[in-house]
């Protein structure tokens, strides 16, 4: 029902959608690998990079799930790592990483939006993990999020020695900060730039979030922009809302570089758009409204070990939202040197 759901919901999309996919050249970028094709129907939502290299990526469909994906070794198959289901989560969207092998992942009971409390954070130890992982000693709910709209979308770091989280809400336009410690939290920003389009077919608002450089970068999906603030300690604004760049395309989430730049993923657009600090776009792989490789971008993150640090790791949903195939979800290594 839930794969029928999204299906119903972004369909309308597809011909709107299809003067965005050819608006920039076409690649499948030189040298980017599989290394990790998930069964058909699995939409893969987000990703995080341990610090020994292996990567952790969240599933929307067919459940709620964490699983790990070794990029080195592309023979081996992902280890599920915890299955978020039975605690009514129908789908499992933004992971963040506060302390080593310490990740935070957000489950959201979309597809209800009359649930009291869709919205859950989970702690996940990758230590414990490691070292018991038939077990579910590793798994720890933190606080269920009763104040959001249906669907808690990004999570970010926001002050890791002091245990804090930015949560964005995509459907009231907002972002909460989370203290994992006191395991309380509070809206800290609300803003225009933050808003779903009214009356748009998707009602989807700012998705990607990412903290870097003292400020909090975030996508639109509605408006399709990246936007970025100064942020204070507490998360709140501490400067203007700056847009960085519109698109023109549908955007999903973000990765940022050491310099700078935001590696933006489109979903149905099946592209990779690099947008540079000045605010210039260009596209740098996918594209293609036929590609498996890059089926429905979702998510990206650069590796952390030395030996991949200039590579960018990207999820996909195997080409579920532009519902045109279904060639299961992937974890695909993109070369950005």
């Amino acid at each position: 029902m839930l794969a029928n759901h999204i299906s119903h919901l972004l369909l309308p999309l597809v011909s709107l959608l299809v003067s965005s996919v050819f608006a920039y050249p076409t690649s499948e970028a030189k040298g980017a690998r599989t290394v990790a094709h998930f069964p058909k129907s699995t939409w893969i939502e987000n990703i995080a990079v341990r610090a020994n290299g292996k990567l952790l990526v969240t599933t929307l469909l067919p459940d709620a799930a964490l699983y790990q994906v070794d990029p080195f070794h592309p023979h081996q198959k992902p280890v599920l790592v915890a299955n978020f289901t039975s605690a009514t989560a129908s789908g499992a969207f933004g992971i963040a990483e506060l302390s080593k092998d310490y990740f935070f992942v957000a489950t959201s009971n979309w597809t209800n939006n009359e649930t009291a409390q869709p919205n859950t954070v989970w702690k996940i130890n990758m230590a414990k993990f490691d070292v018991a992982p038939h077990g579910k000693r590793h798994i720890e709910k933190v606080i269920d999020i009763s104040d959001a709209g249906a669907l808690i979308n990004g999570v970010t770091a926001l002050d890791k020695r002091a245990g804090t989280l930015l949560l964005g809400d995509s459907n009231q336009g907002c972002v909460y900060a989370l203290d994992t410690v006191a395991r309380s939290y509070k809206k800290v920003q609300d803003h225009a730039s933050m808003k779903a389009v009214p009356d748009s077919a998707l009602q989807i608002g700012i998705n990607g979030i990412h903290v870097w450089n003292g400020a909090l970068y975030f996508t639109n999906t509605d408006q399709t922009t990246l936007t970025k603030v100064a942020i204070a300690k507490d998360g709140t604004a501490a400067g203007p809302y700056e847009l960085v760049a519109t698109l023109h395309t549908i955007v999903d989430d973000l990765a940022i570089g050491q310099n700078g730049d935001a590696y933006i993923t489109t979903g149905p657009t099946n592209s990779i758009e690099l947008v540079q600090p000045d605010g210039s776009v260009r596209r740098i792989a996918g594209g293609n409204a036929n590609s498996t490789l890059f089926a429905g971008t979702t998510a990206a993150q650069f590796g952390r070990i030395a030996g991949d640090r200039t590579v960018l790791y990207v999820t996909t949903n195997g080409g579920l939202a532009a519902g045109t195939f279904d060639d299961g979800g992937r974890v695909v290594a993109v070369q950005t040197r």
